[in-house]
């Protein structure tokens, strides 16, 4: 290995035993060598030597890029992220730095950090830190992220989500591209603009715009003349739009042991150092005791416990409710989240004396198993069997979860700490805003904040009841320029007392489509419309129930099914394209019009047709 790839120092005993005890880790009478790997724009290797079994990794993303402008607020800081890990000797890891990339020029959008990455010979990944947004014209960088997402921008695109690169805003010179991640690169603002991913090489992004900055090495997205890139990452960052504001943070990733994380932490160039552990595990004696568990939702259940002073970690395993463990932890093999041990599911393997397990299923009954394990140690983990700490609990039979904001896809957006199951009743309060990321089915949604898509098409299914409070906006259309719009299948009723936007998109427009045993669509809200009476660009019935319009604004619509069950549209129905939205007509002609015998399958009032219909 070249010597301007790394730094190598032996330390002393004793040095190396603070050092480790300041950073948390809790290991006695250990020596071995520490190598500093600082950014050099290229993927180099570390090689685990002979007689090593354990290693330490201390991984620093990149800082976002600085515009220099007086009143600048300042760019993203990279995250750190340290752990440690069972190796093999002679076992390959690849090494990338992450580099903050150069200034923008005054009042200019600076490139995202680049991430710092540590994977396998075969690009598994172990250790990922994140790199800053970039700063904006006018706003700071986001800092990179300690969880797996990447960061959305101040204002802009989303962060990027399991391992992918992050999103754009819309195609601009003024806008800065998203951040590359793990897997695929980002979004571009300009060709060549976009993060590449680490499997691609990590290159940042160029400028798209002005006297902008590219990204940094490590998948940072190019800033523009006025929006911040996205930090590289395990997921990219989101890219700033052209409003003067920053980009969005990398995500990060940690697969190992004692695991320690700060977020904001780096600046400047990222970092990695890697330290050879080579004291030898010995058992623990004992196991810990006190398991508390609390349902949290009808899918998790959290657990804590009292850990024991012998044991420098815990293997929490669970089993259906009155299952005999059919394998019992084997020493030296190190178990994955979501694994399986004999009968038993891997629940985590961890240095915290608290979890989560969540995936479970509704009103269900599950035992839980606490192993004592010593692993931050050469030769480990080392388990003990006899006598694991023992709960049962159950998950509830029905409960809601609340969003406290973000892509619907990722954990931290939800109070529970998971994504809800489709059993879930969904809450997102009002000042929550929730980006709907992936194909959604919930049981009911209850909506007082923000329900948006981003810039791509997934599909939305409510199998009960759609409720918008006069807080709340759902806008089901995707965020790029040309916006497209979606298709919300409902099983009961559609309630807006709020406000909604129906009438936005092109080719593939907005589906309300209600597909249960009958449902109401009713409400005092406002649907958006040419200010005289709300647009469903597309709205069906198409159940055997009985079904009906009250809501107290006309709407209009131009195409109609109704392919089963009866409809009373109380008068508030036009079939029309005489309307208009932002300047432009719902639909040059009346898409189609389809109802089953038409007349007795209205009660009261058929649907009114306007004077600019037409069937061709």
């Amino acid at each position: 290995m070249k010597n301007n790839y790394k730094k190598q120092t032996v330390a002393l005993t004793r040095w190396l035993f603070l050092a480790l005890i300041l950073i948390g880790f809790n290991v006695i009478n250990t020596k071995g060598q520490v190598t500093t790997y600082n950014y050099t724009g290229t993927i180099v290797t570390y090689t685990v030597p002979g007689g090593v079994t354990s290693i330490s990794i201390d991984a620093r993303g990149a800082e976002g890029g600085i515009q220099p402008e007086s009143n600048a607020f300042g760019p993203g800081k990279g995250a750190r992220m340290m752990s440690v890990f069972s190796v093999t000797p002679g076992q390959v890891l690849n090494i990338l730095v992450g580099g903050q990339p150069a200034n923008a020029g005054s009042d200019e959008g600076a490139g995202g950090g680049g991430g710092s990455f540590v994977t396998t010979s075969t690009n598994t990944p172990l250790l990922i830190a994140g790199g800053g947004g970039g700063e904006g014209a006018d706003a700071a960088g986001v800092n990179a992220n300690i969880t797996t997402n990447g960061t959305a921008a101040n204002t802009g695109g989303a962060g990027g989500t399991n391992g992918n690169g992050g999103f754009i805003q819309a195609v601009s010179a003024s806008n800065g591209s998203a951040g590359g991640g793990l897997l695929t690169d980002g979004l571009e603002t300009c060709l060549g603009g976009r993060g590449r991913s680490f499997l691609n090489g990590g290159l940042g992004g160029i400028s798209c715009g002005g006297t902008g900055s590219p990204g940094g090495f490590g998948g940072g997205g190019g800033g523009s003349s006025e929006g911040g890139g996205g930090g590289g990452g395990y997921s990219g960052g989101g890219g700033a739009d052209g409003v003067t504001d920053g980009g969005g943070g990398g995500g990060s990733y940690n697969a190992g042991l004692q695991q320690l994380a700060t977020a904001g932490f780096q600046s400047g160039n990222g970092q990695i150092i890697i330290t050879e552990l080579t004291t030898s595990c010995v058992a623990p004696i004992a196991q810990p005791t006190g398991l508390v568990l609390s349902p949290a939702a009808s899918f998790q259940i959290n657990g804590s416990f009292t850990g024991d002073p012998s044991a420098d970690s815990y293997l929490i395993v669970r089993y259906a409710a009155g299952a005999t463990p059919s394998q019992l932890p084997i020493d030296g093999v190190q178990y994955a989240t979501g694994t399986n041990l004999g009968n038993g599911i891997v629940v985590t393997s961890t240095t915290a004396t608290s979890f989560q397990a969540t995936g479970l299923t509704i009103s269900t009954s599950y035992d839980f198993y606490v192993y004592s394990m010593n692993g931050i140690c050469g030769g480990g983990p080392l388990y003990y069997t006899p006598a694991p700490l023992f709960g049962n609990a159950s998950t509830p039979a029905g409960s809601a979860a609340t969003a406290l904001g973000g892509l619907w896809s990722s954990p931290a957006t939800w109070a529970a700490g998971a994504v809800p199951p489709t059993t879930e009743t969904v809450i997102i309060p009002a000042g929550s805003i929730v980006t709907v990321d992936q194909l959604v089915t919930a049981a009911n949604i209850n909506l007082s904040g923000i329900l948006q898509w981003n810039g791509t098409t997934n599909a939305m299914t409510i199998t009960g009841n759609l409720t918008i409070s006069a807080t709340g906006r759902f806008l089901p259309y995707t965020a790029v320029a040309t916006p497209i719009g979606q298709t919300v299948n409902i099983g009961g009723n559609f309630t807006n007392n709020g406000y909604a936007n129906c009438a936005l998109g092109t080719g593939t427009q907005c589906l309300i489509n209600f597909n249960g045993a009958g449902s109401v669509l009713s409400g005092s809200g406002v649907f958006e419309g040419d200010g005289t009476r709300g647009i469903i660009r597309q709205l069906f019935f198409q159940n055997l129930g009985s079904n009906s319009i009250s809501t107290t604004q006309n709407i209009t619509t131009y195409s109609l099914a109704v392919t089963a069950g009866s409809l009373n549209t109380n008068g508030n129905l036009r079939v029309d394209n005489g309307a208009n939205v932002y300047g432009l007509p719902v639909h040059t002609q009346v898409s189609s019009v389809a109802v089953t015998a038409m007349g007795s399958n209205y009660s009261v009032a058929p649907v009114v047709f306007g004077s600019r219909y037409s069937m061709e």
